[in-house]
């Protein structure tokens, strides 16, 4: 039988622009809030047709693939606690429409090449000016406003070396825009930054299975990495109804590796995957924003205190109908374990993730001919998350909630 056309689970980790500091200790990660798009590649099988996470993966990829996802999440946070010397309470609401679009072509028995167009990275919490004025009376700064909406573009290569190895390859450019909004004591009452950058960067995947092996025949072994980024944001500010250009920052996106382990069961109907994905978020100290106007400080910087990050993945896919290697009705169920690497005494009211988390999502696939559809939903099991910032005198509970669901369509010609 033939590994090869297994039609195997992904997680997409292009983790282009991974980033949403604003001053708040906040970052994205795949099991953020609203990341719905990626998760996609998680809980929808034959996802990773020479585009997403691992460039290497061949599967069903006849002659052209091309799949449209749509996603839509939406999360509710509150803050509840103190700004300064003043206790209070504000809470707010998130929709986000995620859209992805993978197209594959093969070149030849050995080479295939595609591109993908995603939104990574859809992030946004804000909370009313209104209700902030209303119940942290007097308050000298509120973050209102955390906002990131990532685009991204990767060509991709994958080439079949052998019977056992696979090495593929992406560029992988992104366009990002950054939103950071702050509520001030009147008269200024409202600030508004918008940051926009690009940056380009790569990453590499292998994949290796060896079908002569009696012990690792059922088994594919798969590894990624992911290059650091240097991404220079310029945008404005809008206070006082007037806008200033000249706001600069710099941000670096850190190196990040992937392993995964998928495992076919003897039924031919049952599909392990583990997987573990690593962030060097260590090397990203602060964030810095420049330029700007008065009443405002010309200059503000934020120390991150970021730990590096292990996140981990676990799922089963059941064949209901057909074999994995032809496969007409799958189910899939996956568990997503992330600690988060912030520092709890950075964080700030917008920071809605918490220390621990877990997510679960689910999923079903049905072909039928050349077309197959994927549904999909997730849960994020949120603690509340407790702040104690010393430095910017905030302290209390964040509490947040997220739901998600996914539905995508594919072609195979």
């Amino acid at each position: 039988m033939d590994i090869k056309r297994i039609s195997c689970l992904g997680l997409s980790l292009p983790l282009a622009f991974g980033l949403a500091f604003a001053g708040s200790g906040q970052r994205l990660t795949s099991s953020a809030l609203t990341s719905p798009a990626s998760l996609d590649q998680l809980i929808a099988p034959a996802t990773r047709e020479s585009a997403g996470a691992n460039p290497t993966d061949q599967s069903n990829v006849k002659h052209n693939f091309l799949k449209i996802t749509y996603s839509l999440a939406k999360s509710k946070y509150s803050y509840d606690g103190k700004a300064g010397l003043i206790s209070g309470k504000v809470s707010g609401t998130t929709d986000n429409p995620i859209a992805d679009f993978i197209y594959a072509h093969r070149l030849s028995r050995d080479m295939v090449v595609g591109l993908s167009y995603s939104s990574p990275y859809n992030f946004d919490v804000k909370y009313s000016a209104a209700d902030v004025k209303q119940h942290f009376p007097g308050v000298v700064q509120f973050p209102t406003r955390r906002k990131l909406d990532v685009k991204d573009i990767s060509p991709t290569v994958s080439y079949r070396v052998n019977d056992k190895w696979v090495v593929g390859g992406a560029i992988d450019y992104t366009d990002g825009t950054l939103l950071l909004g702050n509520y001030y004591t009147p008269p200024l009452e409202n600030a508004l930054i918008d940051l926009q950058a690009n940056g380009l960067g790569y990453h590499l995947g292998v994949k290796y299975h060896d079908e002569s092996s009696d012990i690792f025949y059922g088994t594919v072994f798969e590894a990624a990495y992911f290059s650091k980024v240097k991404y220079d944001l310029e945008g404005d500010v809008t206070a006082l109804g007037t806008i200033t250009p000249g706001v600069k920052s710099t941000l670096t996106q850190p190196y990040a590796v992937k392993f995964d382990i998928i495992q076919v069961l003897p039924s031919r109907k049952d599909v392990l995957v583990a997987m573990i994905n690593y962030t060097h978020w260590s090397s990203v100290p602060e964030f810095k924003v420049t330029g700007l106007p008065a009443p405002l400080p010309s200059s503000t910087a934020e120390k991150l205190g970021y730990k590096n990050e292990w996140t981990y993945t676990a799922a089963y896919q059941r064949v209901l109908t057909g074999d994995v290697f032809s496969p007409k009705w799958t189910a899939t169920a996956g568990l997503v374990y992330d600690k988060s690497p912030a520092d709890q005494a950075l964080k700030s009211p917008t920071s809605t993730e918490p220390k621990d988390y877990w997510l679960g999502l689910l999923s079903t696939q049905y072909h039928f001919g050349a077309w197959a559809i994927t549904a999909g939903v997730y849960h994020a099991f949120l603690k509340d998350s407790t702040i104690n910032n010393t430095t910017s005198d905030y302290s209390g509970t964040v509490k947040a909630d997220a739901n998600g669901g996914s539905l995508g369509v594919s072609y195979t010609f």
